[in-house]
């Protein structure tokens, strides 16, 4: 078996000692990395509202014509921007957190059954609607089944650009 020997002067190896000592306090704090990971994911996420796509590259489920017919925004899930303009993140030493704090957020993502609810007029007396047989107080609403439209999520590509955000992190700890 062959020998390799390396020999390195005092210098050198302070050098790769220091090296070593950046290196691995970048990796115990790696919150300027999530940082911007949140901040990418997030722009990512702002993109899927426009391309009306979830993190699997699917097209999400168009909503019904009768939704259709009443929504302000012919794109699914922006009828308001809400939900699209509240993706926000949070980046500590050890995570990164991406997400939405708007309530409806979560049957989009994941799909369910929305509760039966009264539905009541808010500025008038009674409530009537083409094909009506007459006005109403109150219409009892048995509930809606919303399908999955995930829109949070780490794509093929924003994995990539994860590991190129953390191995550029440890690289620039190298570098100082």
């Amino acid at each position: 078996m062959a020998t390799l020997t390396i020999s390195l002067d005092a210098h050198q190896e302070r050098a790769i000692r220091d090296a070593l000592k950046r290196l691995s306090l970048a990796a115990h704090d790696l919150t300027p990395a999530y940082q911007d990971i949140g901040e990418h994911l997030r722009r990512s996420t702002e993109g899927r509202f426009r391309d009306q796509r979830g993190p699997d590259e699917q097209k999400w489920k168009p909503v019904s014509a009768a939704r259709k017919a009443v929504k302000k925004n012919p794109k699914t899930l922006t009828e308001s921007g809400r939900l699209r303009d509240s993706i926000t993140w949070l980046a500590t030493a050890g995570a990164v957190e991406v997400g939405t704090n708007v309530l409806y957020g979560a049957i989009h993502q994941l799909g369910g059954l929305t509760a039966a609810h009264t539905i009541r007029p808010k500025r008038a007396k009674a409530l009537a609607w083409p094909g009506g047989r007459h006005p109403v107080a109150s219409v009892r609403h048995p509930g809606s089944t919303v399908p999955a439209r995930p829109f949070l999520g780490a794509s093929a590509p924003d994995r990539e650009e994860i590991l190129a955000i953390l191995a550029d992190h440890l690289a620039r700890a190298l570098e100082k």
